[in-house]
């Protein structure tokens, strides 16, 4: 075979085995599925929503950012014909800039609740939360927490008692 037969057969080898290479998962797409699944072992749903931008560079162009919250849904009421709903929704996300009224350092406002148990509860809560907390959302219907996915595989149990400290909370 001459050099221009083996340089063709080197070119179509690269491409099957590129286009392989492509289609599997990195590394860190193995983890965040590993975190995911255990997270739905644990009964709590997954949802990717996208959220303003609210470093420095999101601020300015007025950016999206899409964020993956870890839900934990209201629990039925037994025996009745209406769903059970969180009458207080609010949510509250990080910040690079100016944190929220009422807020710890580094966390402001989305939708702003009023009522002052929340704030009270937010002062305790939010101190004991590590920086890779990225969004809390407490809707009519769930719960959810938004983290970076970053710590050990082990923290999502712990991510778990803190939606149902916030469910035992909202339903208060």
């Amino acid at each position: 075979m001459g050099t221009v037969e083996w340089l063709v057969l080197f070119c179509a080898s690269c491409l099957i085995i590129g286009s392989f290479s492509y289609i599997k998962p990195t590394p860190k797409q193995k983890r965040e599925a590993k975190i995911r699944m255990r997270a739905i072992e644990l009964g709590l749903k997954i949802k990717q929503l996208d959220m303003p931008n609210l470093s420095i560079e999101g601020r300015v162009n007025k950016t999206k950012a899409p964020l993956v919250f870890f839900q934990l849904h209201v629990p039925p009421k037994v025996g009745a014909d209406k769903r059970t709903e969180i009458e207080n929704t609010w949510i509250i996300q990080r910040t690079t800039g100016e944190s929220g009224i009422y807020l710890a350092d580094g966390w402001t406002w989305n939708q702003r609740s009023t009522n002052n148990d929340v704030v009270t509860f937010l002062e305790g809560f939010l101190n004991t939360q590590g920086e890779h907390i990225r969004a809390i959302d407490v809707n009519k219907y769930y719960v959810a927490i938004s983290w970076n996915e970053r710590p050990n595989n082990e923290y999502i149990e712990t991510l778990k008692e803190d939606l149902e400290k916030l469910m035992k909370f909202s339903l208060s």
